[in-house]
């Protein structure tokens, strides 16, 4: 009788338990569900925001393209060979700053979706970052080395975005009068190992850690 009693008083408590487990599985269903909702509304400012960003900034950029352009075809013959190469760099630029833009919106996107990987020859990547710096490499008379570089698997917006990250920090912060930045990797058994370094100030002992 008593083993009797003790089990159908565990029978209850049991059944007490599975209760507030089951009130508890809906109640964090419902926040769930409020989470995705709420997440999806944001989702679609988000792409709307992206949107504005693209067609705003892009608008600008092709007119400056298409004026440059105008000016090359309607006025050659009043242009000497300098004036020529100066519009010519303005069309080569609003062309680059295009890419950048559609490259950050790919940015914006990647806490949401995966961007593929692809092969990326990584030459043609830091070639791409040298043209997007040419006017501070030229403004600070920068020594920018590049080494023998290999094509890789990867996602080439963010290495890119890396590389451009890391060699104008390497600029901004350089204090010597011939900054030199290199460039370059080493093969270390499957993998690569890059690097960028320079001849600027370093990073202070106490931010080491942190970076």
């Amino acid at each position: 009788e008593e083993l009797a009693g003790e089990f159908n008083k565990m029978t209850h408590e049991l059944q007490g338990l599975y209760t507030n487990l089951e009130l508890k599985v809906e109640q964090r269903t419902r926040e769930l569900a409020q989470a995705n909702a709420s997440l999806a509304e944001f989702n679609q400012e988000l792409d709307d925001f992206t949107y504005i960003v693209s067609h705003d900034l892009k608008e600008p950029l092709r007119g400056i393209d298409a004026f440059s352009r105008f000016v090359l075809q309607d006025y050659a013959e009043k242009l000497d060979p300098k004036g020529k190469e100066y519009l010519e760099s303005i069309q080569e630029a609003s062309k680059r700053m295009t890419r950048l833009i559609e490259n950050l919106l790919d940015l914006s996107r990647i806490s949401r979706q995966r961007n593929p990987l692809e092969s990326a020859d990584l030459a043609q990547v830091l070639e791409e970052v040298r043209k997007n710096l040419v006017y501070a490499i030229t403004e600070k008379k920068v020594n920018l080395q590049i080494g023998s570089l290999p094509t890789i698997t990867c996602d080439r917006v963010r290495v890119q975005q890396v590389f451009h990250n890391l060699i104008s920090n390497a600029i901004k912060y350089n204090d010597k009068n011939n900054p030199v930045v290199e460039v370059g990797c080493a093969k270390k058994d499957n993998l690569y190992e890059f690097y960028v370094r320079d001849n600027g100030v370093g990073i202070p002992k106490e931010y080491l850690d942190k970076v």
